[in-house]
């Protein structure tokens, strides 16, 4: 080998050191370049501090690993190969849900029960781009010694520059503040992976640094005064899981391809076609529907806010709570254990064996309620909860969109789309069985039966799949209805419910209209708790024009990605961290594609 040539190695190996961390910066930048401004702004010296350590620890691992012999080659290259896999698990998280892996996002999957279940369909994606991230970290180590070998002294140095990153990554970077999104994403995962090994021992709830909600919320209610309903009604309120309003038809449609079962055997149902959840997750749209208050509400006011079966209770009137979800989710028994119920029944009540995240078959929850229904004395408040069409979604055999897969692959979105649909069509079929079993009951003449769904579901539309990680009107939007039989509502009740089909309403107005149908909204001795609610009953032309919360989490849980704005009519102000606020109007751009600035939005 000539001298210049042996120069030119030389040369081309330095390059080759420094390689590794300039293409995860370049991926970064290709990805969050766009938040990167806003980044900075929030804690430049954090982010700067992460990529300093993503580089070091980059450059100095491939530096030992090009050692010509020794124990701590093949380290560095462990080393290697543990960089590669976390750079490539973060391009996975980006590239499926749009988010980045953090020590709050590590927290609240450690902390769910259940998650197990839900991260298992992921297993064999997480495998392939952690594998080949390892692989290919290591496989440039091999061209970089190929091209140079370290001198033994430069390979000792290397190496311990690798392993003080390393440590200082892994043990103190998450603890800095603005962290769990400002900085650079192998950096990030380590931290993140670090803080959780070193809090998970000792179970923290808060550090010094960051506040972590607490999932268990024992609560305790004050009495509630003695009501007497101006209505004798009876109300079953049908709640569903992730069904969002472009794969539902509230209104009657001879052509609907979804929820065929219920559309045609409820023509006269009331749609309510613009009805949006004001959060993308199950424990937060359950304290919304139930309490009536705003998902940014105190904590003080989640422990102690009353829900619906305790107002029902105070008015004499029965109540009932099946579901098909698991009462160790997140602890969701909390909001029971201290219910005044006449019949509840979790998914373990219906199946030993049901699974914590995934629950029990909504057909056993159908043949409980039908079979205690009987049962209850009236006027009765009793709620139907599924969760078939929670992913992997459950489905039949008969299915009819076809083909089926569960797999998040974005780029063939279409069989994980179509298992999600033949969910909805199955649950559809539930469905109808159980609204033509209350009506062919005595008391099905006095029953009004109410129905939506918690939140809606993703598929890619905005970079995200599935829900909980964004305020899309894909997780938002959710198909909702009331049926009741002739002569059971007023006219001008019937009027409102029509003069709002078409506006823009939330699960705040869940609440009162529920308690407006059992005849127990605006009781002069509940001004208390009733002046805490947010919204106002459907049936009585409420104004749409009040501005109203939305976020992915708030003071009581935690979540994957925090995500928060508001809805002013049509119109949503809306952002994800690092992201900026967007504003879109989603009547005349339903996709959410055209920001139109912050002062149509009102925001200054």
């Amino acid at each position: 080998m000539t001298r210049a040539s042996a120069r030119r190695r030389r040369i081309a190996a330095r390059a080759a050191w420094f390689a590794p961390a300039v293409i995860v910066l370049v991926w970064d930048l290709a990805h969050r370049g766009a938040s990167y401004v806003a980044m900075l702004h929030a804690d430049g010296v954090a982010l700067l501090v992460t990529w300093a350590l993503s580089a070091t620890a980059w450059t100095c691992a491939i530096v030992a690993s090009a050692r010509r012999r020794g124990a701590a080659r093949w380290i560095a290259r462990a080393l290697l190969a543990l960089l590669g896999a976390l750079a490539a698990l973060q391009g996975a998280a980006f590239e499926y849900f749009a988010v980045t892996i953090d020590f709050p996002l590590l927290q609240s999957a450690w902390r769910l029960e259940g998650m197990a279940s839900l991260v298992r369909p992921f297993l064999g994606t997480i495998a392939r781009w952690t594998s080949f991230g390892a692989l290919l970290a290591v496989a440039w180590s091999v061209v970089v010694a190929r091209l140079a070998k370290t001198t033994p002294r430069a390979a000792r140095r290397a190496f311990v520059g690798a392993l003080v990153a390393l440590v200082v990554a892994s043990v103190v970077t998450a603890y800095l503040p603005h962290v769990s999104t400002d900085a650079a994403p192998d950096v990030l995962a380590l931290g993140a992976v670090g803080r959780l090994a070193i809090d998970r021992p000792h179970r923290f709830h808060a550090s010094s640094f960051v506040a972590i909600p607490d999932v268990d919320f024992p609560r305790t209610v004050p009495p509630i005064p003695p009501a007497q309903p101006r209505v004798r009604r009876n109300v079953l309120f049908v709640l569903t899981e992730s069904v969002r309003a472009s794969s539902y038809c509230s209104a009657y449609d001879p052509h609907c391809a979804y929820n065929t079962f219920t559309n045609d055997l409820l023509r006269d149902r009331l749609p309510i076609e613009r009805m949006r959840s004001v959060d993308s997750f199950t424990l937060l749209s359950f304290g919304v529907i139930f309490t009536g208050l705003a998902v940014t509400a105190p904590r003080a006011d989640w422990l102690t806010a009353p829900l619906l079966f305790d107002y029902a209770h105070a008015a004499g009137i029965s109540t009932a709570y099946w579901s098909a979800h698991h009462a160790d989710f997140a602890n969701s028994h909390d909001w029971t254990d201290h219910e005044p119920m006449d019949r509840l029944a979790w998914a373990s009540d219906l199946d030993p064996h049901a699974g914590k995240l995934l629950g029990a078959d909504d057909a056993l929850v159908v043949d409980r309620a039908l079979a205690d229904l009987a049962t209850l004395r009236e006027p009765f408040f009793a709620v139907v909860h599924f969760s078939g069409t929670h992913f992997p979604y459950q489905v039949d055999s008969d299915a009819p969109f076809l083909p089926i897969g569960t797999s998040l692959d974005r780029r063939d979105p279409a069989p994980l789309r179509n298992r999600y649909l033949d969910a909805i069509h199955r649950q559809d079929e539930l469905t109808a069985t159980l609204v033509r079993a209350v009506r062919a009951m005595p008391l099905g003449a006095r029953t009004v039966i109410v129905f939506t769904s918690d939140h809606g579901e993703s598929f890619y539309e905005h970079d995200s799949v599935l829900h909980g990680s964004s305020l899309w009107d894909t997780e938002l939007r959710v198909p909702a209805w009331i049926d009741a039989p002739p002569k059971l509502l007023s006219s001008s009740e019937i009027d409102s419910l029509r003069a709002v089909r078409d506006q823009p309403v939330t699960h705040e107005d869940i609440a009162p209209t529920i308690l407006d149908l059992l005849g127990v909204w605006r009781v002069d001795a509940w001004k208390e708790f009733s002046a805490r609610m947010v919204g106002e009953s459907l049936l009585r032309s409420p104004a749409r024009d009040r501005p109203m919360d939305i976020a992915t989490c708030n003071d009581l849980w935690s979540c994957f990605v925090s995500s928060s704005g508001k809805l002013v009519g049509d119109y949503k102000w809306v952002t994800r961290p690092p992201e900026p606020h967007r504003c879109f109007d989603t009547r005349a751009d339903p996709e959410e594609r055209r920001d139109i600035g912050a002062k149509a939005c009102g925001q200054p």
